[in-house]
């Protein structure tokens, strides 16, 4: 729940915002997964993915999507986007190893500033407008703790998946906790003339309301009728 705990941290969801990063046109067979799943869905039009949760699931208590709805109603959207067939495990890094190149990188920088507890660490990984509230967040000693003690419950963390929304990025991570728990939270990234950073721009985007609660508590479905059950965290 790192993701979702940061959610009502900064009052706003933590997503990876981003244009899809280019690729070359000479793809070698050594390029990870991810990098050939992105690639797809840059270049080949992966597809849509379908995103449905209950009204009930929202966070936004105000939406485009909920007018007239009732709570067990299901809200339904699309994205391109693309589950993976192979996950990505997200891996601890030390901080003068950051690769900010791709959002995959911003999100083991994340991870991994969280776990370690580095507070300049983990407002560094945001975009340069949002770092100063994410400072006045961290002085907050229990705030930090909290973030911290979620942070190493978390075992192992996956990126299982991608959409395209405007010029963002979102990200699927899956998170393994030691106590048997996986919680499945979108993270969105921005790239910057630093690199790739994570924002909380969406934080109060109806589309992306229906992203996290499809995520979390409903279903992911793409093109190719793969499903992605979420599980509630």
């Amino acid at each position: 729940m790192l993701y979702f705990l940061q959610f009502f941290l900064a009052a706003g969801i933590i997503f990876l915002n981003n244009n899809l990063f280019p690729v070359k046109a000479q793809v070698k067979l050594e390029e990870n997964q991810i990098e050939k799943q992105i690639k797809k869905l840059e270049n080949a039009k992966n597809g849509q993915l379908i995103f449905r949760a209950k009204r009930s699931a929202l966070w936004l208590k105000s939406s485009k999507f909920i007018e007239d709805k009732k709570p067990n109603d299901v809200i339904e959207i699309s994205l391109n986007g693309a589950l993976y067939d192979t996950p990505k495990e997200v891996t601890e890094v030390a901080r003068r190893n950051i690769d900010r190149s791709t959002p995959e990188g911003a999100a083991a920088s994340f991870f991994s500033a969280t776990k370690s507890g580095d507070v300049k660490w983990i407002v560094d990984n945001f975009v340069e407008d949002e770092q100063e509230e994410m400072k006045k967040l961290f002085k907050d000693k229990k705030t930090k703790k909290e973030s911290n003690a979620d942070a190493n419950q978390i075992k192992s963390e996956f990126i299982i998946g991608t959409a395209q929304y405007n010029d963002h990025v979102i990200l699927f991570v899956e998170q393994n906790y030691n106590d048997g728990r996986r919680v499945k939270e979108p993270m969105v990234c921005r790239k910057t003339p630093d690199g790739w950073k994570q924002t909380n721009a969406l934080a109060e985007d109806d589309t992306f309301d229906v992203v996290f609660a499809a995520l979390s508590t409903g279903k992911v479905f793409s093109k190719n009728e793969k499903t992605l059950d979420s599980i509630s965290p």
